[in-house]
């Protein structure tokens, strides 16, 4: 699981690259007035997105609250990284710069 902040595409690579898996997405939340490429790629987005093998169990889970939205499902192939059969850009989502301050 991990919040979207940075951007989907940037987020659920950390998650693909960390699980050792791709994914293939079917769906993108859109907000009111963002385009699907700010969808994909843009930040500031504060939601979870997370992976779940039994999709009962998360039925099940969200059972009292709003249900969460299927966008896709992990793949095998760990450099897979597609929406719609298309695939995603590399890059996109905010970059952190992890540098130390000058002293």
């Amino acid at each position: 699981m991990i919040d979207i902040s940075d951007g989907l595409v940037a987020d659920l690579g950390h998650v693909a690259d960390a699980s050792g898996v791709g994914f293939a997405l079917e769906r993108a939340p859109i907000g009111d007035g963002a385009t699907l490429d700010e969808a994909l790629t843009g930040g500031e987005d504060y939601v979870l997105a997370f992976t779940a093998k039994d999709p009962r169990a998360v039925v099940e889970a969200f059972a009292r609250l709003t249900p969460p939205q299927l966008i896709g499902r992990c793949t095998e192939d760990a450099s897979q990284r597609t929406f719609q059969g298309r695939s995603l850009p590399a890059a996109g989502g905010w970059e952190h710069n992890w540098t130390a301050p000058p002293a």
